[in-house]
Parts: structure tokens; C-alpha cells; sequence
């Protein structure tokens, strides 16, 4: 099972449920989710902004989310077919998939897997936040 950034977090959660599941596990740019990643009022801003885009046009709010997910000067193709894809959200999709992001505490999971990977102590990822 691969989970890239969200799907990062959208794979841990199998896992978390079903550890035997996946015969391997690849995480890239993965979280623990917002509320295991980011302070509450951090949360509560991308929840609210969420909420007010959600119904919107993707070309009136898309832009705006690109800092957050490509780097500082991506390719002009890149934010073109970012924006390209996430015209394709639905608006309730969109607010169903925040509200599980913003609720989600993956904190348990990582820290499980990064000692069974290198074989630790378990350090709480929160004590390096």
C-alpha cells in the first residue's frame, strides 16, 4: 500500500485497523492527519476556509491551496493540472474529506511504525512538534 501526502494518511488508517493487511507499507510527505499534525486554531482556519470554497467554482478557490501543496515555484504545468484535478472535487466530498482530515489523529500509527522500523523507544512524535 503507497499513500502519498492525504493518501498518506488515507493508507495509515487500513493499517491501523488491519496491520496485516498491507504486505508492505511506503509513506511519502505523509501526516497524522490535522489534528495529530497542527495546532486547533490552524485547524479550525482550513476548516472554515473549506467551508466557504466548497461550493465554489475550483478556478475562485483552487490557486489559493497551491502554496500548500506544490513547492515555491513549480513548474507553470504543474499548478495547471493541480488545479485541473481539483476541479473535479465535489462539493460535499470536499467537506466530508476535510472534516476526516481535520479529525484525524495518526500520531499512534506513525510512532508504532517508526519504531518497528528502526527498532526504538517509542518517542512520542508530539515531543518533537
Amino acid at each position: 500500500m503507497l499513500g502519498l501526502s492525504f493518501g498518506g494518511s488515507l493508507a495509515l488508517e487500513p493499517y491501523r485497523r488491519h496491520p496485516a493487511l498491507p504486505r508492505s507499507l511506503i509513506l511519502a510527505s505523509a501526516y497524522a492527519g490535522w489534528t495529530g499534525s497542527i495546532p486547533a486554531e490552524v485547524i479550525e482556519q482550513r476548516w472554515r476556509q473549506v467551508l466557504r470554497e466548497a461550493d465554489l467554482p475550483a478556478e475562485q478557490w483552487a490557486t489559493g491551496w497551491l502554496p500548500g501543496l506544490l513547492s515555491a515555484d513549480p513548474p507553470p504545468r504543474a499548478a495547471e493540472e493541480l488545479i485541473a484535478i481539483m476541479s473535479d472535487v465535489h462539493p460535499t466530498g470536499m467537506r466530508t474529506m476535510a472534516r476526516s482530515f481535520a479529525e484525524a489523529d495518526l500520531r499512534d500509527v506513525l510512532e508504532l511504525l517508526l519504531c518497528q522500523r528502526w527498532r526504538c523507544r517509542v518517542t512520542p512524535i508530539s515531543a518533537s512538534l
